[in-house]
């Protein structure tokens, strides 16, 4: 319960890229199916005792970078030391850093809201992947039975800029090509597979906030999840925010409370013809973006292990 993986500001790197069938694995030291030598029981104690919570997880602060390809990462996201006392820390956070996670494993992770800053290194919310200012690449993971959302991010960080998979860091380099023209995060290709009354939310949460650049929200193989009110004001030089499907899919948003929702505000200035906020929802052909309640489980965007269609998005309901 005391490990926690944390790459510091600047040029700090993690590289934990295994193959197919050799994973590099991060779980807990009561896990007795992996280990090395004589003996898997680390702990000596016997039968297993995993639980989820038993370590931290990887932290990625501002201008470090990681890249996790063909990993199994389990029983993380709990409380581990810091200046002072001790903390909360989701299985997988990135604040401001570079992240690539692929082809791997992520499944039993618990996932829990940091009371303080944590002496610096921000708050955090319920999620396996939890994400401020930054742009990661999550392509061809399986996601089992993680408490939380699947991913938190900030609005702000869907920004309208084509960010293409960089592939691996070591040996070949394997990218997913395919999607050359997304925009901003690329979270593709996964699968989601939870069991019902888990309490976790299926999908991206999308925290709200004002919008201050230029964002699109593209990623059509996994539901975003909206619960609160974002604010798009006066255009300035970069901003508004664009939902849309692409050829062959839909986006699909499903939103909670009396807030949720995305305001295109404006206020007067000294010029005429000042612009106000813009939001565009732009569909396909046969492919409209879809808006709908978080409750409403007719429709969905993922698909589980066993390649059938994810659409109870919000389990904290059932």
């Amino acid at each position: 319960m005391l490990f926690r993986s944390e790459l510091e500001r600047g040029t700090a790197q993690l590289i934990a890229e295994g193959l197919p069938g050799q994973p590099v694995v991060f779980t807990s030291f009561g896990d007795n199916r992996y280990g090395a030598g004589g003996t898997f029981d680390t702990n000596g104690i016997l039968p297993d005792s995993r639980t989820a919570g038993d370590w931290g997880g990887i932290f990625l602060n501002m201008g470090s970078k990681a890249s996790i390809d063909n990993a199994y990462i389990g029983f993380g996201g709990g409380q581990t030391p810091i200046e002072g006392g001790y903390s909360t820390f989701d299985v997988i956070e990135v604040h401001q850093g570079d992240l690539r996670l692929a082809n791997s494993r992520i499944e039993n992770n618990a996932a829990t809201t940091a009371t303080t800053d944590r002496t610096g290194r921000g708050t955090n919310a319920p999620a396996t992947i939890f994400v401020r200012g930054a742009q990661p690449i999550i392509v061809g993971n399986d996601f089992r039975d993680n408490a939380g959302a699947v991913v938190s991010i900030n609005t702000n960080s869907l920004i309208e800029r084509v960010i293409a998979d960089p592939g691996r860091s070591t040996g070949t380099i394997s990218r997913y090509s395919q999607y050359d023209a997304n925009y901003g995060p690329l979270v593709r290709n996964n699968r989601l597979t939870y069991a019902s009354g888990l309490g976790a939310t299926v999908g991206m949460v999308v925290r709200a906030e004002e919008i201050t650049t230029e964002t699109v929200w593209d990623d059509t193989d996994i539901v975003h999840v909206l619960t609160s009110e974002i604010v798009v004001q006066n255009f300035n030089a970069a901003t508004g925010i664009r939902l849309q499907s692409d050829a062959n899919a839909s986006l699909v948003v499903k939103l909670l409370g009396a807030n949720a929702g995305i305001t295109a505000a404006g206020y007067a200035l000294e010029i005429d013809d000042r612009i106000g906020g813009t939001v565009h929802i732009v569909g396909a052909p046969g492919y409209p973006v879809v808006m709908t309640s978080l409750t409403d489980d007719t429709v969905g965007a993922s698909i589980d292990a066993s390649g059938f269609p994810v659409t109870e998005i919000g389990r904290a309901h059932v």
